[in-house]
This record gives C-alpha cells, structure tokens and sequence, in this order.
C-alpha cells in the first residue's frame, strides 16, 4: 500500500479497462453464436465479468501474490466462429462448465498437467490460429459479400 501513487492507480484502472473492453465484444459474439438470446448473452457476460473481478482480488489476497486473471479471448474467438450447437446454448453453457472442470483437473492431477506441457508449442500455437483465422478474416469476408 505505500507503494500505491495516484499514477498508479490510474494506471492499473486504464489496464483493467482496456483489458475488459478489448475482449468484451469478442466474449458477446461469441454468447451469441453459441445460441444465446440478449438476455442471455448480457446476463452471461454479468457473470463473467463478476467471476473475474472476485478472481481478481480474491487470488491475490489468498496466496498475497501479484496476478492478473484474464478472459480466454480465443476461447471466446472459438466460440463466436462456430455454429450454434444441437443443444443450444444450455448445451454450450454445459460444454463450458465440463470444460471449466477438467482444466481444473489438469492443475489438480500432475500427471494431466504434464501431458498438456508435453504438447509441442508450434502445434498448440496452430490450434490457436486456426481458431483465429476465421474470426480475423471476418471483415475480409464481409466486406466481399456486402460490398
């Protein structure tokens, strides 16, 4: 606390500004492309944005070690590039949650997390850009159809 400045503090707040406003329109299509109505895509994002901010000031204050939690823009990337599942969107929110629980399972269970470590880093890297591609070639693509 001695350390905080007003520079500081405004600093950290423009941080945590732009961190949430760049991924927010990418995290809102990608409610919407997994099925979700308005409501639904505005009380999803609710929670999200809730769920970070306790994670944000929770994790640092249980271990009082400096971290910074973030959204997963290409999770959410992948979700505004895919089409809406048979299940809709409960059946996307239950992806999610199954998701959710074995990423924790891969920090809980180390041998899982080794596995994951042990996939070479050019090939995780091509899963993200193919995941990417379509949603940064979007514009192209719309610019071409309506002209």
């Amino acid at each position: 606390m001695r350390d905080m400045s007003a520079s500081a503090v405004m600093m950290g707040l423009l941080a945590a500004f732009v961190g949430y406003a760049s991924s927010f329109t990418i995290v809102l299509a990608g409610l919407t492309a997994a099925g979700a109505s308005e409501a639904q895509a505005a009380t999803g994002l609710l929670f999200a944005t809730l769920g970070m901010g306790i994670c944000i000031i929770g994790l640092p204050a249980i271990t009082r070690i400096p971290a910074a939690v973030a959204w997963s823009t290409p999770g959410a990337a992948f979700l505004a590039s895919s089409v809406v599942l048979p299940g809709g969107f409960g059946g996307a929110v239950g992806a999610m949650i199954l998701t959710a629980g074995l990423i924790v399972l891969t920090g809980i269970v180390p041998a899982l997390g080794q596995i994951v470590a042990a996939i070479p880093k050019p090939i995780a890297s091509a899963l993200l850009a193919g995941v990417l591609l379509k949603l940064c070639l979007a514009p192209a693509i719309g610019l071409g159809v309506t002209p």
